[in-house]
């Protein structure tokens, strides 16, 4: 009995000191970072006419200009409303086409106006922040 309350002690200071994480701490300086990290260049940009670019009332938005495409990020209050959104971010009507959806915690991000190439790349670079990707499939 001892032996097992030790092993099962173990393993639970393993998981706390590898910084185990299901991404409800990520901020969008990490995202930024990760960017930064996988070479992406960025910089802020205005609002646009796109829908992906509709403010929600309960969500933060910073929206991104990449070499190609855009990135509208949105910081929610709970990682189920980012999910309840990401399942369905137009369910009244169609919207544009959207080149990736990544979702990180509270955060959604939107790739849009862009190409498979980048979107991959974009894929890859928040890997590390244990996104969940709805668009392109990996």
């Amino acid at each position: 009995m001892k032996h097992t309350f030790i092993v099962c002690l173990a393993v639970m200071l393993a998981f706390i000191g590898t910084g185990c994480s299901n991404g409800s701490d990520v901020t969008v300086e990490d995202v930024l970072e990760a960017l930064q990290d996988a070479g992406i260049e960025y910089k802020a940009r205005l609002e646009t006419e796109s829908a992906y670019d509709m403010k929600l009332a309960d969500a933060e938005q910073y929206l991104y200009q990449l070499e190609s495409g855009v990135l509208t990020i949105n910081v929610y209050p709970s990682s189920e409303r980012r999910e309840e959104v990401q399942r369905d971010p137009f369910p009244a009507a169609g919207a544009e086409l959207l080149n990736g959806s990544y979702g990180i915690g509270r955060i959604l991000i939107f790739y849009h106006n862009g190409n498979d190439e980048m979107a991959h790349l974009l894929a890859t670079a928040f890997e590390p922040l244990d996104v969940y990707v709805r668009h392109p499939e990996m």
